[in-house]
C-alpha cells in the first residue's frame, strides 16, 4: 500500500509533515532533506493544500514559514509543469501569488517549546490551555483540539498579524491573463 499522497483529517500529506521542524524528535536537516527528497522520488504531491487555522497551508509555504534551507524549498517548489495543471481562474491566482509574494517566516519559539500533540516545534504562533500548564498546542493540532484536549480554553501566545497572509490579500492582479500572473 502506497501512503505517499495519503491525507490526515486536514488534508496534510506525509510531505507536509516532512517539512515541518521537530525539535523533540532532534530530526537534523540533512535527513530532512533526504526523507523530502524520498517521497518526492515516489510522487508526493507538492500542490496539496492543506487546512490550517483560517487559511490553507503547502509543503512550499511550510518550508518558508520554518527558515528552511533554500535547497529544500526549491525541491518542494512546484515545478512549472505543476503549476500550469492547476484549474480554476481564482486556484490559479493564489498559486501565482504564493510563488511570487514575500512569504511569511514565522519567528522562532523558545527552543524547548513543542506541541503536546505532534511534538513539532512551536514557531511563533502556539496555542496554550488556560488550565493546564506547560500544554500548548501548534496551528494545525489546535484545529483538533476538542478531540485532543477537550473542555479546555486556549489563549494565543505570541500571535502574528502577518498569519493571515494571503487570505487578506486581493488576488485580482495574479489572475490567469494578468502580466503578473505568468506562472512558470
Amino acid at each position: 500500500m502506497d501512503l505517499t499522497n495519503s491525507r490526515d483529517i486536514d488534508n496534510w500529506t506525509p510531505l507536509m509533515w516532512a517539512v515541518r521542524v521537530c525539535g523533540k524528535w532532534d530530526t537534523r536537516s540533512s535527513y530532512r532533506l533526504g526523507i523530502i527528497k524520498e517521497l518526492l522520488n515516489h510522487g508526493a504531491d507538492r500542490m496539496v493544500e492543506g487546512e490550517g487555522l483560517g487559511r490553507t497551508w503547502t509543503a512550499y509555504e511550510l518550508a518558508w514559514y520554518y527558515n528552511l534551507d533554500k535547497e529544500i524549498i526549491d525541491i518542494v517548489t512546484p515545478t512549472p509543469e505543476e503549476l500550469q495543471k492547476v484549474s480554476g481562474e481564482e486556484h490559479s491566482a493564489l498559486w501565482a501569488y504564493r510563488i511570487k509574494s514575500p512569504k511569511i517566516k514565522g519567528r522562532d519559539g523558545p527552543s524547548d517549546s513543542y506541541c503536546d500533540a505532534c511534538l513539532m516545534m512551536l514557531n511563533d504562533i502556539m496555542h496554550s490551555c488556560e488550565i493546564c500548564e506547560n500544554f500548548r498546542l501548534c496551528f494545525k493540532c489546535y484545529r483538533s483540539r476538542n478531540m485532543i484536549h477537550a473542555g479546555h480554553a486556549f489563549y494565543v501566545w505570541r500571535e502574528d498579524e502577518e498569519y493571515e497572509g494571503y487570505m487578506d490579500t486581493d488576488l485580482s492582479s495574479y489572475a490567469s491573463g494578468s502580466e503578473e500572473s505568468s506562472i512558470g
